[in-house]
């Protein structure tokens, strides 16, 4: 459970309750979810998750992402680092349900218990930091260039903040591209984006009812989608919403994967 002090917790707790609301808009609408693709960060400010910015600051936010969908060993270690997840009882329910009404929905527990492995894993965050900011300095996508040690130093201090659960307020901050962007701003730093690696890049987390990430629950997932689909083919009309919305977030997914590596990549 979040710590009543866990300042951290809570503000990350008070985006993710937001997030399903507007991935399941995205995925619904064709046009809007060919729009993600290509302005990822103008498309979620429009439907209300982030603040209004400028369209440069939108462009440095967009390059961001792209970058951390294609940093490759980052997208490994964290898919690594959920192999030992467990997600609680009720997370497959609370998914399947919402797929089944054509929507991406998580369970409160699996958003808290993701949070905990992730922010109860010190090693974890400083290598994770350490991945992110090395590469998207070593591609010139910040506002500055900065030395190895330079960068270091930040992801040690945001590390440590990280471990005392600070507030994102309060957060060490490396740049500042706005009010509410930039490296250790509430938006477009390294764990909004790696954030960001669980919910598209890692699709199948939320594509399917179950939670997949962990080796064992692979098959399981896949058998649930079949069945849905057997089910979709017998015109039962929950069946045919999941396996409706279940392809949709795929393709999504697919797509802004192709457009990062074949458009965006530096």
């Amino acid at each position: 459970m979040t710590e009543p002090g866990d300042r951290l917790s809570l503000d990350a707790h008070a985006d993710l309750s937001r997030v399903d609301r507007v991935m399941s808009q995205i995925i619904a609408d064709p046009a809007t979810a060919e729009e993600f693709i290509r302005d990822p960060s103008g498309v979620l400010t429009r439907l209300g998750l982030h603040p209004r910015t400028s369209r440069e600051v939108h462009d440095r936010v967009n390059r961001v992402f792209y970058a951390t969908l294609t940093n490759a060993e980052l997208v490994s270690f964290v898919a690594d680092h959920f192999q030992s997840f467990q997600p609680p009882a009720d997370a497959d329910n609370t998914q399947a349900e919402g797929l089944r009404q054509g929507e991406i929905r998580h369970a409160e527990s699996l958003d808290e218990a993701a949070l905990n492995h992730c922010l109860g894993d010190p090693r974890f965050v400083r290598r994770m930091l350490e991945l992110c900011l090395h590469d998207l300095n070593n591609r010139g996508l910040l506002q500055n260039r900065y030395g190895e040690q330079e960068i270091d130093d930040y992801v040690e201090r945001m590390a440590w903040a990280v471990a005392e659960r600070r507030a994102v307020r309060d957060m060490p901050v490396l740049e500042e591209w706005d009010a509410q962007h930039g490296i250790g701003k509430p938006l477009g730093g390294p764990i909004a984006e790696a954030a960001a690696l669980l919910t598209v890049v890692l699709p199948v987390e939320i594509a399917v009812p179950a939670t997949v990430l962990a080796k064992e629950d692979i098959s399981s997932a896949l058998a649930a989608n079949q069945a849905a689909l057997d089910a979709a083919f017998r015109r039962d009309p929950e069946a045919i919403r999941t396996t409706a919305t279940v392809g949709a977030l795929t393709r999504l997914a697919g797509e802004l994967l192709q457009h990062a590596y074949t458009f965006e990549r530096p």
